[in-house]
């Protein structure tokens, strides 16, 4: 510490002045710098230091000295520089922004104003079925098969519904839907309803996954089934899940968007499946050997005896 600096120097002061004077008992006289233990003893005791060991201090020599550089303010705070510059840029970078937006804005209510209203909105809240009364008819969504042969179970629920709802059987338009589009057409207002032979499905009547829409089901008036019809081998094959061997060339069709299409993702790997747009589609699939196996509900394979041949 600072108090055995200052003795020490003392110490040698000391010693220089009593180097040519001072003898031992035996006549020696001390040379150079060297100090006499009782010398540091009375400098312990008059100063009061409280020294744990007191050694001979040899001459050191000093190497060259060099004078430290001055350190300058910007190098000893260049961090609180390098943050009061970067918040200064986000400040400038903000305000930009905000300029921008509010010229933007600027332009935007200019236009608004300049623009000629527009209409009210076509959208109708109104519940469908007081909408469907106002109109006079019911737009019912079919194949375009049904509609073009006029008869089938399908068009008699049409007429039933008309009857209830307008008082009127023959109080319906017939509009082609296929499986693909026919929950948009619901969805958009195009039909009123659509009698397909929709299979129902919890997921369709809480959000059908092509449109994030859920749709209102009737009660069942149908049971059926997914049935395999066509090449007898292949068959067995699509039956069996089996995809090797005699069964490597199985090639199934079936209506996009409908739960025979799900149910083969499923099932099979895409290669092994082809999607069409509608049952009449799907037949000629099956002539031209663009398949040899049709997926596709009972009725529609029981209905259709040729495809058997």
């Amino acid at each position: 510490n600072r108090r055995t600096l200052v003795a020490r120097r003392r110490a040698r002061r000391a010693a220089r002045r009593r180097e040519e004077n001072i003898e031992n008992e035996n006549g020696e006289s001390f040379t150079g710098i060297n100090l006499f233990r009782g010398t540091v003893n009375f400098l312990r005791d008059s100063l009061q230091l409280h020294l744990v060991e007191a050694t001979l201090v040899e001459d050191v020599e000093v190497g060259e000295v060099v004078e430290a550089e001055a350190i300058g303010l910007i190098e000893r705070k260049w961090k609180m520089f390098a943050s009061a510059a970067g918040a200064l840029v986000l400040a400038l970078l903000a305000s930009s922004i905000s300029v921008f937006y509010d010229s933007q804005n600027g332009k935007e209510s200019e236009l608004l104003v300049k623009v000629t209203p527009t209409l009210s909105p076509t959208f109708d809240p109104r519940p469908r079925l007081e909408k469907v009364q106002e109109r006079g008819h019911v737009l019912c969504g079919m194949s375009a098969e049904t509609i073009e042969s006029g008869e089938g179970q399908y068009l008699d629920l049409c007429r039933s519904i008309a009857a209830v709802v307008v008082g009127d059987p023959d109080g319906f338009v017939g509009v082609p839907v296929t499986f693909t589009n026919r929950w948009q057409h619901l969805l958009d207002g195009s039909v009123d309803l659509v009698v397909l032979g929709d299979t129902y499905t919890i997921e369709r009547e809480m959000r059908e996954k092509s449109t994030g829409s859920g749709f209102t089901f009737s009660t069942p008036y149908n049971y059926d089934g997914m049935a395999y019809v066509g090449n007898q081998t292949l068959v067995r094959c699509a039956e069996e899940y089996r995809r090797y061997g005699e069964c490597s060339s199985l090639k199934i069709c079936a209506e996009g968007s409908t739960t025979h299409h799900d149910f083969l993702k499923r099932a099979f790997p895409s290669v092994y499946f082809t999607i069409g747009s509608s049952l009449e589609e799907l037949k000629e699939m099956l002539f031209n050997n663009t398949c040899n196996v049709v997926a596709s509900e009972k009725t529609f394979v029981r209905s259709n005896a040729p495809l058997y041949d």
